[in-house]
């Protein structure tokens, strides 16, 4: 039920991470709240300050460190539809993440402007 010493420094090092992402009030709210959502009697997490959006496994290059081994285009009929990332971006817009825009390479998607303004049309931050 309580928070160990590893624990508490890894929530540290991510209020300096994201001090410039998000507020620090709220950061440090849900940093004092993190130990008792995940160790305390209600069983769920907190809802996270940043939400890396993997938008396609397609990549244009092969590197040896990569974890991705898709074709050189990849299955377009896996991605999410502009309109299925407009609706996840819409129900959590209220809690106020931060986006990372990731996969493969994001910018083989055609769409990956429309999803940025999505984004930004939400009053949301992306990277």
């Amino acid at each position: 039920m309580f928070c160990n010493l590893k624990q508490l420094r890894s929530q540290g090092r991510q209020l300096l991470l994201f001090h410039n992402i998000v507020p620090f009030s709220r950061l440090l709210r849900e940093t004092a709240s993190l130990p008792f959502e995940y160790l305390g009697r209600s069983g769920r997490a907190g809802f996270p300050l940043a939400i890396n959006l993997l938008v396609t496994s397609r990549c244009n290059l092969r590197c040896q460190m990569c974890h991705f081994q898709a074709s050189k285009f990849g299955p377009l009929d896996k991605e999410l539809s502009l309109d299925e990332i407009r609706y996840f971006i819409k129900r959590v817009s209220s809690r106020k993440p931060h986006f990372f825009l990731s996969g493969g390479e994001p910018f083989l998607r055609a769409d990956i402007f429309d999803i940025m303004k999505a984004i930004v049309n939400a009053g949301l931050t992306f990277g």
